[in-house]
């Protein structure tokens, strides 16, 4: 939704900063989704959302700083392969003046993610 949303936006209601985390930007399927690569996924991999995402990534404001947060861990509870949270660095990076993406090597179950202090302090270390 962020992510359409920014790409929709006119440039004056564009945010400053965009947090994402865990965000299935592949979808969650293993099938095409490495477990553990941080590389970007392969055009013949890409869903279709993926791909509408890419070809309308020359609309999102390039003021916007991006900052993409991921588990490295693969738990049974985290269905979410890493790969797929990573592939947004092919929406944004090339359009954004800043991104980053952060890999945490291990990941809270979903209900502690807001408690969790190693990514509130890569927010606030991000934001400020």
């Amino acid at each position: 939704m962020a992510t359409n949303y920014v790409a929709h936006t006119t440039t004056s209601l564009s945010p400053q900063h965009l947090v994402l985390m865990a965000t299935p930007f592949n979808g969650t399927s293993r099938k095409n989704n490495s477990r553990r690569k941080t590389i970007p996924v392969a055009t013949k991999s890409q869903t279709t959302t993926l791909a509408k995402m890419i070809a309308q990534r020359h609309t999102i404001d390039t003021k916007i700083q991006v900052l993409i947060i991921a588990g490295k861990a693969i738990k049974a509870d985290q269905p979410l392969p890493l790969q797929s949270a990573l592939a947004g660095q092919s929406i944004f990076k090339p359009v954004v003046k800043v991104y980053r993406q952060k890999v945490l090597r291990s990941w809270p179950i979903q209900s502690g993610l807001l408690n969790n202090h190693q990514i509130g302090n890569t927010i606030q270390t991000f934001i400020n």
